[in-house]
């Protein structure tokens, strides 16, 4: 178990370098379109760019404040049941924690399922597969899955 947090803390970081790296990028692409617009030139690729940075760029932010607990949840409900039976609070928070599995799980495979189809479609000025957008949400998916296996173990242990 220590091994698995270890790599998933080392996930963490290389998950959060990456929204940083993503950031820079996407405020340095538009940036730059409105300083050339303001000259009255454009760049094409930076509204197909700067999309499919946002894409990946919520994702990981979704992923990050899942990891970090930050995101809602029944939180109220299951403090006033561990408090009041400690075995109550720990089968509610297994429920949520399978509840969320059971949707990571359409995630992953109907997001597969759906680059497959479009991934004849491209992104008409960068030339590139729509199924680099789509990506995200089964790629980060599958993160989440080994967040919530985490939580399930840890649930099971205490």
């Amino acid at each position: 178990m220590e091994l698995y947090n270890e790599f998933l803390k080392k996930l963490d970081k290389f998950i959060i370098y990456i929204a940083i790296l993503l950031m820079i990028i996407l405020v340095g692409t538009i940036f730059s379109n409105i300083i050339v617009r303001y000259f009255g030139f454009s760049f094409l690729w930076s509204d197909g760019v700067a999309r499919l940075i946002f894409v990946w760029l919520a994702f990981c932010g979704i992923y990050i404040g899942y990891r970090n607990n930050n995101h809602p949840s029944f939180s109220m409900i299951v403090n006033f049941a561990q408090e009041k039976n400690k075995i109550v609070g720990k089968i509610m928070r297994l429920i949520i924690n399978f509840s969320v599995l059971g949707f990571l799980y359409v995630l992953i495979y109907g997001g597969w399922q759906y680059i497959s189809g479009a991934s004849i479609q491209r992104i008409a000025v960068l030339k590139i597969s729509v199924g680099w957008k789509y990506a995200a949400g089964p790629v980060i998916g599958v993160f989440m899955a080994l967040e919530t296996i985490r939580k399930i173990i840890t649930i099971i242990k205490e």
